[in-house]
């Protein structure tokens, strides 16, 4: 679903296709106050721990993430994911949390210098979704096409930084 954690406009519209008896369902994203519908989803909140456990597993400590705040998955996935730290004794810094909408994802992105100082000295961080991460990747070829240093430890600590982002597709 698209901003599924924002109020939608469209209940008047589902309740009237409720009432008609015509089934909805939604892919991805759910409206919990919304009665008489079907969601297929994903486990979401599972999802996020179990990226932090990899990371943890593979020895990171400082780990940085970004999620989409105007969709549930988000919020789910940033769930699993602070939910996670805590279980294991990690706290991390509200700074090293960065939240994105549908309308600012791509100036998120803009600057790969940028990208690379926000990250500070976090040594992996959880994406949303391979989108997300294949931005990620793009601003550590930016550095080592370009040569810059950022001083961000994922790029200094180790070859291949650990960004897994939350589909983990083939192709990234």
């Amino acid at each position: 679903g698209t901003k599924t954690a924002m109020p939608n406009p469209n209940f008047d519209l589902y309740e009237k296709l409720i009432g008609m008896g015509i089934p909805i369902v939604f892919f991805n994203g759910y409206y919990p106050t919304l009665s008489g519908t079907y969601s297929v989803c994903a486990d979401n909140q599972a999802g996020g721990a179990e990226l932090v456990c990899h990371l943890i597993d593979r020895g990171h400590t400082k780990i940085a993430g970004y999620f989409k705040s105007d969709d549930i998955q988000g919020h789910q996935r940033y769930s699993g994911f602070i939910s996670e730290l805590f279980r294991n004794g990690l706290i991390i810094p509200d700074e090293n949390v960065f939240w994105y909408t549908t309308e600012t994802k791509e100036k998120l992105f803009d600057d790969p210098e940028e990208v690379l100082k926000r990250l500070g000295d976090n040594t992996a961080v959880v994406c949303y979704n391979d989108e997300v991460r294949a931005c990620e990747m793009h601003a550590f070829q930016w550095q080592t096409r370009s040569g810059g240093h950022c001083g961000s430890q994922l790029r200094q600590q180790q070859s291949q930084p650990d960004i897994p982002g939350a589909d983990n597709l083939a192709f990234l």
